[in-house]
């Protein structure tokens, strides 16, 4: 955007744990809100940036293998 500024607003929850002995497992999701402002053309404002998601979402596991154990 040339003209104007972003204004992102959300929230981003994650949660973590380890169900087994060796494995973890994390995942998280985010919301934003993101709008066009002071643009210089009325018809942008209050639009959605180009390039900002509505939602994510990500999932991580971890595995302690028998080869990795000290």
């Amino acid at each position: 955007m040339a003209d104007g500024t972003e204004k992102h607003r959300g929230i981003e929850l994650s949660v973590f744990g380890e169900p087994v002995k060796g494995v973890r497992l994390i995942a998280g999701g985010t919301y934003i809100h993101g709008t066009e402002e002071n643009t210089g053309t009325p018809a942008n404002d209050g639009n959605m940036p180009i390039g900002v998601p509505t939602m994510m979402f990500n999932v991580n596991a971890e595995y302690d293998g028998r080869c990795c154990k000290a």
